[in-house]
């Protein structure tokens, strides 16, 4: 991810206008558009007005999100239910919580019981055709709870007309990298079939995350019969918080849903919080 792009997506998720960014550090807001279209580059001095201005590390605006930024152990948060929500059509990966434009990153943690046990980092790096079939390929590294990575893969996914669909899983093994696509017996059994992403029913909840509160949409869906899936997005329909319950799981909470039983297992957060 470019500069231009780590300045935009941090001064949004701080809910900053770009003339109240110019303000803050005492340029025009022009300038400000020219660093987040990439035309121009601030210097030092710049950068650390901006690092202060915005409560981020430099490192944080010149590179991007990192996985150290998610805490080892979840805040304390709260959800308030605000009102019905009108339908929305999500163009991301469900479960991985990335739209499928070239360049977009994220970093994400699984907690159980509040506390880290995973983290993944992901990026969309590239377009790319699999049996005539256009889809994005997904950079996945996964880091334990020690901040070792210790699985790195690639996905291709595609979203069309609605429907989300992984492509293919690429590897790599000694050296060789090993692809496996939507027609072959073992990637069908764990990464096949379609998804849709349309959602009739949604809600607006209030999230309340530490000292922060965002407006949120929530979706509900099963990635199969299962396993249920309460997923809270920001405005711009991207994941900040999920919570997954499972069919028949032991759990001090759960939900009925059509006859079913589903406890509560665990929950995970993106660097979209703050």
């Amino acid at each position: 991810m470019n500069f231009g792009k780590n300045l935009t997506m941090i001064r949004k998720q701080k809910n900053i206008s770009q003339e109240e960014l110019a303000f803050i550090v005492g340029v025009s807001r022009q300038t400000i558009y020219t660093w987040e279209a990439d035309i121009a580059t601030p210097n030092v001095v710049m950068l650390k007005k901006l690092s202060k201005a915005l409560d981020v590390s430099i490192d944080e605006l010149v590179s991007g999100p990192t996985i150290d930024t998610l805490p080892k152990k979840m805040k304390k948060y709260s959800l308030e239910y605000l009102s019905e929500h009108d339908s929305i059509s999500v163009v991301s990966l469900l479960d991985w919580f990335i739209k499928l434009e070239i360049g977009n990153e994220i970093c994400f943690g699984l907690y159980d019981d509040g506390i880290k046990d995973y983290s993944y980092h992901l990026t969309v790096l590239n377009e790319i055709i699999i049996h005539d079939k256009k889809g994005y390929e997904v950079l996945v590294e996964q880091y334990n709870k020690d901040m070792i990575k210790d699985k790195c893969y690639s996905l291709v996914a595609r979203h069309e007309d609605d429907v989300m669909q992984f492509l293919a899983k690429i590897d790599l093994v000694d050296g060789m990298k090993k692809i496996q696509t939507f027609k072959d017996e073992e990637f069908i059994k764990n990464w096949g079939g379609e998804t849709r992403t349309y959602f009739e029913y949604p809600k607006s909840y209030l999230l309340k995350y530490g000292d922060k509160e965002y407006k949120t949409i929530q979706i509900t869906y099963f990635v199969n019969d299962d396993i249920y899936i309460e997923c809270y997005l920001n405005e711009e329909f991207e994941t900040l918080l999920e919570r997954r319950f499972d069919k028949d799981r032991p759990s001090n909470e759960t939900r009925d849903i059509n006859g079913k039983t589903y406890g509560y297992y665990y929950e995970t957060i993106t660097d979209r919080l703050k």
